[in-house]
């Protein structure tokens, strides 16, 4: 292994006096991954010397699976100011310009009543020719003329109160019906999925502890099982089946591994855990804790786990998942 890395820094070292001038650009390039390539060698280097060293003393990791159960947006997030400036602007435009799109539905409407009134006249005469009177029954005039006359009016009135209506008007409109902010937002109901709608979710639980009492659903894996299994499994036993997830993955998306303390004994014999996170989808059910393993729950948002996780933990979580 340290052969091949050496061939690889044979490859990619490149003389500092070489990148010099425009006409090395390449060479410069090349020089700075070769920077990149030797950064991440050291440390994967290190990292291997670190196991080894830890498998010679005979220490080992507790396996462990852990869930990020997440709520998906269920609206579109608030509009920067740039954006609303943005979106009034193409509104501004597409108004100005539809008003020559409507002075052409103007002159269509114009050709089809003088269409309308020629076949009319052709009408007439040709009832008199057959003897037959414009009055009906009881002597009164047709009014098709008229109606459709009302009707154009009632149309051309519509369009121009649309076209005259806002942007702030309609986002009105929107927000009376479904509103953003909840009953839940304003109670600060943690517990409740109706919160929060254009962010993402997540799933924590309570065990019944002092410290690290707040932590995604997660568990020690069992022998014979996978990752995903063992996630599966505690999810299941720690909030009940009710819950329904979909896991994006067999693969994990991170590891966060942490020693155990000098006072803490654990009697299989490891000397720290590795962590493997799980990215699933929230489907549908309401969580049930045991009140054995787990004593409460809440669902929030990816900045307010700073809320629950200690500053170390909550790094690692905040550049894995999603905002």
């Amino acid at each position: 292994m340290r052969k091949a890395w050496s061939g690889v820094r044979q490859q990619l070292a490149v003389p500092p006096c070489a990148v010099v001038g425009p006409s090395t650009t390449g060479m410069s390039r090349q020089f700075v991954r070769g920077i990149t390539h030797s950064q991440h060698e050291r440390a994967y280097l290190q990292r291997l010397r670190q196991m080894e060293a830890e498998a010679a003393a005979g220490k080992t990791w507790r396996l462990v699976g852990g869930i990020a159960v997440q709520r998906l947006p269920l609206i579109i997030p608030t509009p920067d100011p740039i954006e609303d400036q943005y979106e009034q602007f193409r509104f501004d435009r597409d108004n100005y310009f539809s008003i020559n799109v409507e002075r052409n539905l103007e002159l269509m409407e114009e050709d089809r009543r003088k269409g309308s009134k020629i076949s009319k006249t052709q009408k007439k005469k040709k009832e008199k020719k057959e003897g037959v009177s414009d009055a009906g029954p009881a002597g009164g005039k047709q009014k098709g003329g008229e109606q459709d006359e009302a009707d154009s009016l009632y149309q051309k009135a519509e369009e121009t109160a649309y076209r005259e209506e806002t942007l702030e008007d309609v986002r009105a409109k929107m927000e009376r019906l479904s509103p953003r902010i909840t009953a839940a937002d304003l109670a600060n109901d943690r517990k409740s999925l109706n919160r929060a709608l254009a962010s993402r979710l997540y799933l924590i639980v309570q065990k019944p502890r002092t410290e690290h009492a707040w932590q995604f659903p997660q568990g020690g894996r069992e022998s014979g099982e996978t990752m995903r299994q063992c996630c599966e499994r505690e999810l299941r036993e720690e909030i009940g089946t009710k819950v329904k997830v979909h896991f994006w993955s067999n693969a994990p998306a991170g590891c966060y591994s942490y020693p155990y303390p000098d006072n803490y004994s654990h009697n299989d014999g490891h000397h720290g855990s590795k962590v493997f996170f799980y990215h699933a989808e929230y489907v549908s059910g309401e969580p049930h804790p045991d009140n054995k393993e787990v004593v409460d729950f809440a669902w929030v948002t990816r900045d307010e786990l700073q809320e629950y996780f200690d500053p170390q933990l909550f790094k690692f979580v905040r550049d894995m998942l999603p905002a």
